[in-house]
């Protein structure tokens, strides 16, 4: 028997599906599905991953991307702002992933590859890439080629990082490769209302974002690269659920994070209890005079200005002592579960045009400047981009060499991303060594704007940073085949070699 459970809008318990063989023909409850179908096993796929990466990998992706920091006076997240964190962090991610999205996008391959349903089968086989390139870059090791068979293999193997990457590129190829024409998918659709074209580009950008993760290893892939490049159809649209989808009066219908840390902490208000601003994105923003700022925090209701606090601080030293002192994350209840966007796209296409030696004025430039004005939307930013991308302007593609492009690139990306996948950010930083990491406290005359910091209170050590997850307690406990615990999250992946 299959139990498939059905969530729409993110968190909601709509739908319990059940279906067996020898079902019997009685007492059937009119609320339950008696089969499982794609029109609702496919959303209840996106629910699964929305949930994961706008609740719990948000918040951990804002801590470890410099976006906030722990309110002084509360206590909730102390150990992700010093880096004090246990063996258990991943266990919700990778049991939400396995048990939740992957086992239900396993039954929609399955059913459209069997009916040669190949819009469909392209839909789940781009968002099963997306949900293994995060479990990889969170575990490195992941159960892969003996995963999801259900209780035929009860103790997976784990196969390498570089190896899944491989095996769902190949997979992504595939996919693309299947005849699309005629092709839809199903209409339950909650990313792009089964619009095939646009799961095509979403499909070349997850590939696109793959490769470049791939960019500093010792097989960069350029000519697929180049090959993709050329080809050209990338994701325009943010990729998840959108805020017309939430209902913001109700409990479980609202943005994951919005339900968490706002809302069940601290009533229906404007603030989390447990988050202010940090001084490193905050300042660097305030460098650029970024009107997105206005768009990413309350400004502190004691000055009326903007104020983050020193990273990792608020056990010994923090900036000021009250909540009120500091800038707090804007979030609202219908605040979209965005898992990747537009001007990331457009930023990944910017860098990997630098990398194999595109014209940086004439190609990588033009995509930046579009990237800006397309985040400038995505927050609903009512000035217009091209003041500050423009020639004098404080976000002027300047970049001369390949290293000067991707820093510019990758410190764009930072604030892109920060209202909607900071997780990115994290991983972008190990790969790329950007933003920079300072060698003093960021209250030193001599702290750049905008550079990481080490936490005040860094429990792993000063200068150290986290670049991976913990297998997770309940897989090293469950399957035999896990391999040895790491010694600390400062452990690198497969593809970080900076």
């Amino acid at each position: 028997m299959k139990k498939i459970l059905i969530i729409l809008n993110v968190f909601i318990l709509l739908l319990a599906t059940t279906s067996c063989e020898d079902w019997l023909d009685v007492n059937e409850d009119p609320n339950n599905a008696a089969e499982a179908t794609l029109e609702l096993v496919f959303p209840a796929a996106q629910a699964s991953i929305t949930t994961v990466m706008s609740g719990e990998l948000y918040n951990v992706g804002g801590f470890w991307s410099q976006l906030w920091d722990q309110n002084p006076t509360a206590n909730q997240y102390n150990g992700l702002s010093t880096y004090n964190v246990t063996t258990g962090i991943g266990d919700n991610p990778w049991m939400e992933f396995y048990s939740g999205g992957l086992n239900d996008l396993q039954y929609v391959i399955e059913e459209a590859e069997a009916n040669e349903d190949w819009g469909n089968y392209l839909a789940a086989v781009s968002m099963r890439a997306y949900m293994y390139q995060v479990l990889v870059d969170l575990f490195d090791q992941v159960p892969y080629t003996e995963a999801l068979q259900g209780t035929e293999v009860l103790n997976p193997t784990f196969d390498e990082g570089s190896d899944v990457y491989e095996g769902i590129l190949d997979e992504l190829d595939e996919a693309l490769g299947k005849d699309l024409a005629g092709a839809s998918v199903v209409s339950s659709d909650l990313f792009f209302d089964g619009q095939i074209n646009t799961w095509v580009a979403f499909a070349r950008t997850v590939k696109l974002k793959m490769l470049l993760r791939m960019s500093e290893t010792s097989d960069p892939h350029t000519t697929e690269l180049t090959t993709l490049l050329n080809g050209g159809n990338f994701l325009t649209v943010p990729a998840g659920i959108a805020s017309n989808k939430y209902d913001p009066k109700n409990q479980n219908k609202r943005n994951p994070w919005y339900e968490t840390n706002v809302s069940r902490l601290s009533g229906d208000g404007q603030y989390s209890i447990n988050h202010v601003g940090c001084y490193n994105f905050i300042s660097y923003l305030q460098s650029k005079s970024d009107p997105r700022i206005d768009y990413l925090f309350y400004p502190s209701q004691n000055s009326g200005t903007h104020e983050g606090n020193w990273f990792g601080s608020s056990k010994s030293n923090p900036r000021f002592e009250s909540q009120d002192d500091f800038s707090t994350v804007k979030m609202a209840a219908d605040h979209p579960s965005y898992i990747m966007l537009g001007s990331e796209s457009l930023l990944l296409q910017a860098e990997a045009h630098a990398r194999i030696g595109s014209d940086l004025t004439a190609v990588v430039k033009p995509l930046y400047d579009q990237a800006v004005a397309v985040s400038f939307e995505e927050l609903g930013v009512e000035a217009g981009a091209a003041s500050y991308t423009s020639a004098g302007g404080s976000m002027e593609f300047t970049a001369t060499t390949l290293d000067e492009a991707i820093e510019q690139i990758i410190m764009q990306k930072w604030v892109c991303l920060a209202h909607f996948n900071p997780l990115e950010s994290w991983f972008e930083q190990s790969r790329t060594g950007y933003p920079n990491i300072s060698n003093v406290p960021a209250d030193d005359a001599a702290y750049v704007l905008g550079e990481w910091t080490s936490p005040l209170d860094n429990l792993l050590g000063d200068g150290n940073f986290p670049h991976r997850f913990y297998f997770p307690d309940a897989e090293v406990t469950s399957n035999n085949n896990t391999p040895s615990q790491i010694p600390n999250v400062s452990v690198k992946v497969w593809w970080d070699q900076n």
